[in-house]
């Protein structure tokens, strides 16, 4: 759909492209992540639960391995068709409510900005192809989780038979019930993680097709950003990175691997300790990229539409 600006809009456009505007950047939103989540942990209970409690069952009454091990077989095999036709009918609605509420809050964003509506913005063919990829790797680690989960069980139940200690000096029932328990929490890490990389992706796309190519890293400011000093997580890592000296800095789209102190005006090489990444991408990332616009971008976007 072609953006459509009359004279009086046109002419707000061009009293603030002197100056580069910030826009108010796109958090994850929630409910995507809170329903994805909540079917997950259905499809655990439904598929996963009864085959736990009966491993715990077989596991009390003392049930040789090879009983065990049939079981373990016939169960994956039920529970990766059921994960399968889940995991395809979960994220179509997932996708689709992700991208709808992403570029309404950005359209948002950049009318209160800029004075002008610009909700008539249409979606580059890219956003297709980011929710495509997205869906893609959400898939592989829905559908993966019968099999980690039972492999584990296995590897448990041969250790058992074979006289090898399970961890923290554990029974196999109680080893199972753990499993059972971290396998159950790998929704909500899956939603939470799978959720917020879709709408740090889906950000990146949009702000790049209408020409924005400048952001401020945001952080959550709260005791769970990691590096934060006296916070839960004081010392950034090589999986995630320190993000609390991100807050504020300016960032560039195309280079992941800088940052500027002065708006913009020079660049400098992001240290080892900082993420080399954009916000939302590191494992359960909260942070999100604030839009920096710029008015002559805007214009030659619009002309091109």
């Amino acid at each position: 759909m072609p953006i459509l600006l009359d004279h009086k809009q046109l002419e707000k456009l061009e009293r603030r492209r002197r100056t580069p505007r910030r826009v108010k950047g796109v958090k994850s939103p929630a409910s995507p992540e809170r329903i994805l989540r909540q079917q997950l942990e259905a499809l655990w209970a439904r598929v996963l639960l009864p085959a736990t409690e009966r491993l715990k069952q077989y596991a009390q009454e003392g049930v040789n391995a090879q009983v065990i091990a049939d079981y373990l077989d016939q169960v994956l095999r039920q529970a990766e068709f059921e994960y399968g036709l889940a995991a395809d009918d979960f994220l179509t609605t997932w996708k689709v409510s992700m991208d709808r509420q992403t570029r309404t809050a950005l359209m948002r964003g950049l009318a209160d900005s800029l004075g002008v509506d610009l909700t008539a913005l249409y979606d580059d063919p890219i956003i297709q192809d980011v929710l495509a990829v997205s869906s893609l790797d959400a898939a592989g680690l829905i559908t993966s989780i019968p099999s980690e989960y039972l492999g584990q069980v296995a590897r448990s139940v041969r250790d058992n038979f074979t006289g090898v200690p399970l961890p923290e000096g554990r029974s196999l029932t109680e080893q199972i019930q753990h499993l059972g328990s971290v396998s159950y929490g790998r929704a909500k890490l899956i939603a939470r993680d799978q959720t917020k990389k879709l709408n740090s992706n889906l950000n990146q796309a949009r702000q790049q097709s209408v020409g924005i190519t400048l952001y401020i890293w945001k952080t959550v400011r709260d005791e769970r950003v990691v590096g934060r000093p006296g916070g839960l997580y004081p010392q950034g890592n090589k999986a995630h990175g320190n993000h609390y000296v991100m807050e504020g800095l300016y960032c560039r789209w195309d280079d992941s691997t800088v940052y500027s102190e002065d708006r913009g005006e020079t660049w400098k090489k992001r240290q080892a300790e900082m993420p080399q990444t954009h916000p939302g991408q590191d494992i359960q990332c909260r942070c999100h990229a604030a839009p920096v616009v710029d008015i002559d971008q805007i214009l030659k976007y619009m002309e091109a539409a």
